[in-house]
């Protein structure tokens, strides 16, 4: 061993050792374009600084170099190393991988808005307002604001809008580009390869929305009126006449059509000498005879007039429609029937020196009955504190409730409560107030009692017909309380509930009648018990109805100007109708008991609510009926024929033939027939069926007065109809208002729907055969069963 090799391994080993040098050559970066290819000398050069979030990683996780290090002094070598840039690990892309993602990032390039249908993306267009591909569109490059250059404009049109509408072609400004003038260039953005400057930057837009901003109407498919005129577009016409309009959409057949040519008539054929033509029998149709109808005179005087019976009526039927809200027992409802008042004797207008003493001469309820009214009305008018008077009203009201129920249906404390209620709603409100009661009948003797003394209110109260002014404004103001609104909220709802059942009643009956057609048991009764059922439930569900009606109005006026009325059904058989829909037979069958309304009783004509009430002159054509007292010659009496009074039609016969004689007379025979519900030729489908429409709720049928919905309204308000154009009112000399075609026609349906009613309210009201009623569940024995005794068996031999 040398000494120089044992000197050199006696040196100190602080002595930095001789390393190869080794080069790295390191890719460019894919994210710097100006940097060229390293050479031996780049790495004196300082490294790029790292992002935040890689000098964060870096900083807590220790990285080992990889990397040989060059001879370089020692110093320099630590700070390299501590340096944060080289203890960075970053994944190194190649150039040629940096080529490749940059080539696919440019042939890839998708649309935000694409869609299978519209790979291209889409637009809505400015003029039609329609989906369209973006690449079949133009974009307007005009900018609309000169102090903002990126505020272009919006707009976008297709191309059939731009062609047809303006006459431009946007595959033409594609192909131009952005060449022109600098002054047609300026003010434009140059992105999108082209310069198109839209109608709406132009001012000559008119798609709908410009044109009503700039105060004119619609234009319409002008596209064929410009081709046949020659024109370039649409934008040539409307430069001429900007008011010009087209076709406009969902206004129906705007054209008219071309006249017919007259077709040339075919050369007739001579006939052939072995065919022997038969002369036609000539068809004589001949006109159907007008019927005679009996008008019978109501049990009322001829001065009591239609202004003297509305206020009673209208009293009546709210009652009747509001009961839940008064709560009054039915035998009160009862007594409200009488529209002409319970006096037991005839009144005559001799009895009365004035008419205007009539309406108290005749009478009207009782005592207890107009009390249990009037308390219902100030209950609710206590309960709606709020729209009279706030806590003082409430307490004027309470009061006058506490004097009512204390007055032992005096009528003259009854009038006493009441006129104090008046002076209290005075201070509150001058709109809350009633009239005084009418005048009491001459020649009535007055007991006068001390609790019954007059209290400062000035008038006497004989008889309850004297507060029928009195009863009208209460009912007025009870109309405004939100308890009357939820009522009638209410009530819609019920009824739909009420046609709900009825249908479902009336699809088993069905299944059941199919049931029996396979098993083919088909005889007389079943088919006619089928018929009944089905009829039975219609007719019911009419009656119902009226208990959620909203209003109440006469049935129409005829020709010669009279008013018919047909009352609602009282609240018994509501609730018998309601019962049958339900599915309960023997409450919706037959009536019993008190609740039996006999034939001599609708023909005495009393209870309003079972025969058809006419106000006016009897026809000249119409037949009166005789009674054994009367004469001949009082029988023809003008005041009984020439008169305005009121009549009445109990018979289902007889409205019947006044429906067709209202029928001919204007003309429409058959014409206004209730639509059946069966099919034809089917076999115990029953006839005479109300129509379908009138089963869809609570004004869906013209039965119902309250209703003011009708087929025929609708036919007046569509134009469709015939009689369409005397829609107008009209009033003949003496001012009264004559019904136009349509009003004739629902007054001639809604006299037949109320036939149809009142068969079915009359079939209830018959006793079961063999019977005729019920005392402790035992069936009386009728007369036939009960024999006389003989006196030889009754004393004995």
């Amino acid at each position: 061993m040398s000494m120089r090799s044992v000197a050199a391994r006696a040196e100190p080993s602080s002595r930095p050792r001789n390393r190869p040098e080794v080069f790295v050559l390191v890719p460019r970066s894919p994210y710097s374009e100006g940097i060229g290819t390293r050479t031996a000398n780049d790495f004196r050069n300082p490294p790029t600084p790292l992002r935040v979030h890689n000098m964060q990683s870096a900083a807590s996780t220790p990285v080992t170099m990889k990397r040989k290090r060059s001879e370089e002094p020692p110093n320099e070598t630590e700070s390299r190393v501590s340096a944060p840039e080289m203890m960075t690990k970053r994944r190194k892309v190649s150039a040629a991988d940096a080529k490749t993602q940059g080539a696919t990032r440019a042939t890839h390039i998708v649309a935000s808005n694409a869609t299978p249908e519209f790979p291209n993306g889409f637009f809505y267009c400015h003029q039609c307002n329609k989906k369209r591909d973006a690449a079949l569109g133009l974009y307007c490059t005009f900018n609309n604001k000169t102090s903002n250059l990126l505020a272009r404009c919006r707009a976008k049109y297709c191309r059939p809008c731009l062609k047809n509408r303006y006459g431009q072609d946007s595959d033409e400004i594609k192909v131009r580009g952005i060449n022109g003038t600098s002054k047609e260039i300026a003010g434009h953005d140059k992105t999108q390869g082209y310069i198109f400057k839209c109608p709406r930057c132009s001012g000559n837009c008119n798609c709908r929305g410009c044109r009503k901003a700039m105060g004119l109407e619609p234009t319409g498919n002008l596209t064929i009126a410009a081709k046949k005129t020659g024109v370039n577009s649409v934008a040539v016409m409307l430069d001429g006449n900007a008011k010009m309009t087209g076709i406009l959409p969902g206004k129906g057949r705007q054209i008219p059509d071309p006249p017919k040519k007259p077709k040339a008539p075919k050369p007739s054929r001579a006939p052939d000498a072995a065919v022997v033509l038969k002369p036609k029998r000539s068809i004589n149709r001949q006109a159907k005879p007008l019927p005679k109808v009996t008008w019978t005179p109501l049990p009322v005087p001829p001065s009591f007039t239609l202004e003297r019976a509305l206020p009673r009526i209208a009293i009546r039927e709210f009652a009747l429609r509001f009961n839940r809200l008064l709560d009054m027992s039915r035998a009160h409802l009862e007594e409200l029937e009488e529209i002409g008042g319970r006096r037991p004797h005839e009144v005559d207008d001799a009895d009365s020196d004035s008419e205007q003493d009539i309406d108290v001469e005749m009478g009207w309820i009782s005592e207890i009955c107009l009390r249990a009214i009037l308390l219902g009305l100030l209950n609710i008018l206590s309960d709606s504190q709020v729209e009279f008077g706030g806590k003082q009203g409430k307490k004027a009201i309470q009061d006058a409730i506490q004097e009512i129920k204390a007055s032992r249906a005096n009528l003259t404390r009854i009038w006493g409560a009441l006129a104090s209620l008046r002076a209290e709603f005075e201070k509150v409100d001058k709109r809350l107030t009633f009239p005084d009661p009418l005048s009491p009948p001459q020649h009535t003797k007055i007991r006068t009692t001390r609790s019954g003394a007059l209290n400062g209110a000035g008038v006497n109260v004989a008889t309850t017909a004297q507060l029928v002014p009195v009863v009208l404004p209460l009912i007025e103001m009870v109309l405004d309380t939100q308890a009357v609104h939820d009522e009638l909220e209410e009530g819609v709802k019920e009824a739909k509930e009420r046609a709900k059942e009825e249908k479902e009643r009336a699809k088993a009956i069905r299944e059941q009648w199919d049931s029996k057609k396979k098993n083919g048991k088909l005889d007389k009764a079943t088919r006619a018990e089928y018929n009944r059922s089905l009829s039975a439930l219609e007719q019911a569900q009419r009656v119902a109805l009226h208990a959620h009606a909203l209003r109440f109005s006469p049935l129409g006026i005829d020709h010669e100007g009279r008013t018919y009325f047909a009352l609602t059904p009282s609240v018994a058989e509501r609730d018998a109708a309601a019962a049958l829909l339900a599915g309960d037979t023997s409450k919706g069958g037959k009536a019993h008991g008190r609740a039996i309304v006999s034939a001599d009783e609708r023909q005495a004509m009393r209870r309003w609510g079972w025969f058809v009430a006419v106000w006016g002159q009897k026809p000249a054509d119409g037949l009166v009926p005789t009674s054994e007292e009367d004469s001949d010659e009082e029988s023809d009496d003008d005041s009984t024929t020439d008169v305005e009074r009121w009549w009445g039609l109990w018979q289902a016969d007889e409205i019947r033939k006044l429906a067709d004689w209202i029928a001919i007379k204007n003309g429409f025979v058959g014409g206004e027939q209730p639509t059946e519900r069966g099919v034809e030729d089917e076999p115990g489908v029953p006839t005479g069926a109300g129509s379908n429409g009138s089963r869809s709720g609570v004004q869906s049928s013209h039965l119902t007065p309250l209703s003011d919905a009708s087929d025929t309204e609708d036919e007046a308000i569509s134009g469709d109809g015939p009689g369409a154009g005397n829609a107008q009112t009209r009033v003949d000399e003496d001012g009264r208002v004559i019904p136009t075609q349509n009003e004739l026609r629902a007054l001639v349906r809604a006299l037949r729907e109320y036939v149809e009613v009142l068969d079915w309210r009359a079939w209830r009201m018959e006793e079961e055969p063999g019977v005729e009623g019920k005392e402790n569940d035992v069936a009386k024995k009728t007369k036939a069963d009960i024999r006389t005794v003989s006196p030889a068996n009754f004393y004995g031999r």
